[in-house]
């Protein structure tokens, strides 16, 4: 139910919709129409960029709800409760409490990323003040075994390397393409490799799309857009029917012959914007047949 004198009050942020991977939406679009590369590699970009602006303005919505809900939060009242059950600092150790029994081997050994891995693990208060649940301390086999594993995370955050730490030995992730032009280059590269895209697919496409109300200097320019032009036999044949075209087109568009010069004019700069020849447009306009 809606009341028309309350103000609604904003949604929080929507979460990411799932999407399709780049390849499988430029197969979708190359499933709709044939694309040449030069198109079909802007049109991924401009999605590439659509992308990006609807993450950062989700991340962007995301941030300001988390801050209007903490600004709610601190104007609350406290009720008591809240401050009964929130967590209590970590104590802090006394600095000839901190310092570890290893202290006199690491001074000697300080050169060594495993033993300074080590003392800062071992420095870690949180570690040192785990107990059970009835307040007991540690069992020594589990507190060995924590030990153990916090001595291993901090080594593998280091930047050196040991032999003895199998964490630091590994080797770090491959880093994801950040160049988003390169990246739909390796997919065209791909699409024309498994005859997904073809430039010749794209011409005969395209000439016939157009060749109905386009003369071949209009098809020419339009296919040098996209860095293609026409083979020798596709050519020839829209000379050989460029008259029929251009006529079929006129008698569309006018349908009789013009009364004067004015209209002769006028007929003509229309077959002309279309791309066909001069003297053609000429012959037409002028009723004459073709030679």
């Amino acid at each position: 139910m809606s009341f028309p004198g309350k103000p609604r009050e904003p949604r929080p942020p929507s979460r990411a919709r799932p999407r399709q991977s780049l390849k499988m939406q430029a197969i979708g679009f190359l499933s709709r129409r044939e694309y040449s590369r030069q198109e079909l590699r802007a049109k991924l970009l401009d999605s590439l960029r659509k992308r990006a602006r609807e993450d950062a303005a989700l991340a962007a919505a995301a941030d300001q709800a988390a801050q209007e809900r903490a600004e709610a939060l601190r104007a609350q009242a406290s009720n008591g409760i809240d401050d009964a059950f929130a967590p209590s600092p970590a104590p802090v150790l006394p600095p000839t409490a901190a310092r570890p029994p290893l202290r006199a081997a690491v001074s000697t050994c300080a050169g060594t990323a495993r033993d300074g891995a080590r003392e800062r693990a071992l420095r870690r208060p949180a570690l040192a003040t785990l107990s059970l649940a009835s307040g007991a301390p540690l069992p020594s086999t589990l507190s060995a075994r924590l030990q153990h594993v916090a001595v291993a995370d901090a080594a593998a955050g280091g930047s050196a390397t040991s032999p003895g730490n199998p964490a630091s030995a590994a080797p770090a992730p491959q880093r994801e393409i950040d160049d988003p032009e390169l990246a739909v280059d390796q997919l065209l590269d791909w699409l024309a490799a498994n005859k997904y895209l073809d430039e010749a697919r794209f011409v005969e496409s395209r000439v016939n799309a157009r060749s109905r109300k386009q003369g071949a200097l209009r098809i020419k320019m339009e296919l040098s857009r996209h860095g293609l032009a026409l083979e020798p036999e596709q050519a020839a044949a829209l000379r050989e029917s460029e008259y029929a075209r251009a006529q079929a087109l006129w008698q569309r568009k006018f349908g009789a012959a013009a009364a004067d010069d004015r209209e002769r004019a006028k007929q003509a700069r229309f077959l002309a914007a279309r791309g066909f020849a001069a003297d053609l447009v000429r012959r037409i306009v002028a009723g004459l047949e073709e030679s």
